[in-house]
């Protein structure tokens, strides 16, 4: 699944399927999505890189600063937990299943009015 430029925001991070490279969205038009990749060593991608949603894991989540208590992950007013093998926000209102990065920080943003950066 590629994302589309509805789902993403500036800043969003993503990752090139070939090489596994993180990137970050830097622009945003329709049906023009423009991302740039964070470890300078590896660009230029090399020819036929395609840009895909990184996956929520918990191996991914310790790259930003996230505090983790049991099965909660906090940070900065905000927190969301493991349940089985996906993550849920829940604040007494809204329930709302993250499967993937953009998605954390979408909703981090929405929540705090701050963009999630990794550490």
């Amino acid at each position: 699944m590629i994302p589309n430029e509805y789902e993403l925001m500036l800043g969003n991070y993503v990752i090139d399927e070939l090489t596994g490279e993180w990137m970050e969205v830097t622009e945003l038009a329709v049906n023009r999505i423009v991302a740039t990749v964070i470890n300078r060593d590896k660009f230029p991608l090399p020819d036929g890189w395609k840009m895909a949603p990184i996956p929520l894991t918990q191996e991914v989540i310790k790259r930003f600063p996230f505090s983790k208590s049991n099965d909660l992950y906090r940070y900065a007013m905000f927190s969301f937990f493991a349940e089985d093998d996906f993550f849920i926000f829940y604040d007494g209102s809204i329930r709302t299943r993250l499967d993937y990065v953009h998605q954390l920080q979408n909703l981090f943003y929405t929540i705090t009015g701050k963009r999630l950066k990794l550490i």
